[in-house]
């Protein structure tokens, strides 16, 4: 779950039901406006960073060294190399074209 606070998937949106004037300024959104939040910008304030987050960060360690101990992780042959190029369109990071693992048997 750390990582999807970290690199969210998407970008949340959502519609003005009713005319509402931005807190300290003088700009008022008419409804039906269109107001889009950044995820990962919001969710990088470590004065609000999720109680459980020292709890996540242990269930992903645990998986990964599970996962680990039986297979081996490579990038794969479609993947961007060390400096890949990142989707300007999707919205959050990631890479264009996505990103390629081989997955290999101990």
């Amino acid at each position: 779950m750390e990582t999807l606070r970290l690199y969210p998937v998407a970008q949340l949106s959502r519609c003005c039901t009713r005319p509402y004037t931005l807190p300290g300024t003088e700009v008022t959104l008419p409804v039906n406006t269109m107001v889009y939040f950044s995820p990962y910008a919001l969710q990088r304030d470590p004065d609000l960073r999720c109680i459980a987050q020292r709890f996540a960060m242990l269930q992903t360690k645990l998986v990964l060294v599970a996962l680990l101990r039986k297979c081996s992780l490579e990038p794969g042959p479609r993947t961007g190399g060390p400096w890949p190029e990142l989707d300007p369109s999707a919205g959050t990071l990631v890479e264009k074209g996505g990103t390629w693992l081989v997955v290999k048997s101990r």
